[in-house]
């Protein structure tokens, strides 16, 4: 049983392409959840109704936790000339989307394709493979020093590329294109 999970108009849906079901409950409860999803997912039947990109909305709008395991791209830390740098902690530096999907759509996590495209141009192309840490590492390591919870958020790194390195900056206007084999696709146009 493959599906996304997403948000549309704050509530809860199961995706397939770009038809939806309609769960009747917003995201976060639907997080908490996952057995329900997968047996609704069983007997969806007729979709709701069709989805475009524009029409979803952040697929965990409001985590509990949200973790940011930095500089685990050696490529990135070789180009970065200091390591107290925020990150993803600066506000709207940390989009998601544009759904969540489950273990079974992905092959093989520790080694999938990760791109991002700044106005077409590649800047940043890599392969889960070459994280010093590997997520489920992150992940063991996180639970043994804390609770995590449905709909928690870890940012596991980005690979070299990245336009501070490079002295380049991003501009209003610039469309930054996000990329995980498996996973999807994100666009996001800079304001």
């Amino acid at each position: 049983m493959s599906f996304r999970l997403a948000n549309r108009a704050g509530q809860a849906v199961l995706l397939e392409g770009r038809d939806y079901w309609a769960l009747g409950t917003d995201l976060m409860d639907a997080l908490a959840r996952p057995h329900e999803l997968h047996d609704r997912w069983a007997s969806r039947g007729t979709p709701d109704g069709q989805v475009s990109p524009s029409d979803l909305g952040p697929p965990v709008p409001h985590p509990k936790q949200v973790f940011a395991y930095g500089l685990n791209y050696r490529d990135h830390i070789e180009e970065m000339d200091e390591v107290d740098n925020l990150g993803k902690s600066r506000e709207s530096f940390g989009p998601t989307g544009p759904a969540l999907v489950i273990p079974d759509l992905v092959d093989n996590p520790d080694d999938l394709a990760i791109s991002c495209r700044i106005n077409g141009e590649l800047r940043q192309n890599s392969r889960t493979r070459f994280l010093i840490r590997p997520v489920a590492e992150i992940v063991a390591y996180l639970s043994s020093i804390l609770t995590l919870h449905p709909g928690d958020l870890i940012f596991t790194g980005t690979p070299g590329g990245v336009g501070q390195a490079l002295g380049l900056y991003l501009q209003p206007g610039d469309v930054i294109l996000s990329e995980i084999e498996g996973l999807g696709a994100l666009e996001n146009t800079c304001i």
